[in-house]
């Protein structure tokens, strides 16, 4: 995937929520329209129609809808070959090449397991890493 595609911002249903499709799980993304419309799928293949509210209820009610990270629930495959950090005062390079993504610990190591490991956790939210093309 692109940094682009992930940075979508994606929700988790985190509650039932009467009147609509969605379940308890689910995650949500944002899908565009050519016309500028949009609003959130389960899957953005195959797009639900007809929802033009749903923006505005996962952006405003967190009760219902959690916004997700980048990061969570994706697949190894899924996952950047690069990333850069959103601390300010970098002293090392800005961007770190990943070569192996561990998702149960979400962390990804630039070498071998021994030495060199980015913790998306670790700053997350103010200083984290995002993805790079």
């Amino acid at each position: 995937m692109t940094a682009a595609e992930l940075l979508v911002p994606r929700y988790e249903v985190i509650i039932d929520y009467p009147f609509t499709r969605f379940i308890v799980g689910d995650v949500l993304h944002k899908f565009v329209f050519e016309n500028g419309n949009f609003f959130y799928t389960t899957n953005p293949e195959v797009p639900l129609k007809g929802s033009n509210m749903m923006p505005k209820l996962a952006e405003n009610m967190p009760s219902i809808f959690r916004k997700m990270n980048w990061w969570e629930k994706r697949t190894v495959e899924q996952m950047p070959k690069k990333i850069k950090s959103l601390a300010n005062n970098i002293t090392l390079s800005d961007e770190y090449i990943i070569k192996e993504w561990d998702m149960t610990t979400f962390i990804g190591y630039s070498n071998d397991k021994e030495n060199s490991s980015f913790s998306l956790l670790l700053f997350e939210p103010y200083s984290s890493y995002i993805p790079v093309d």
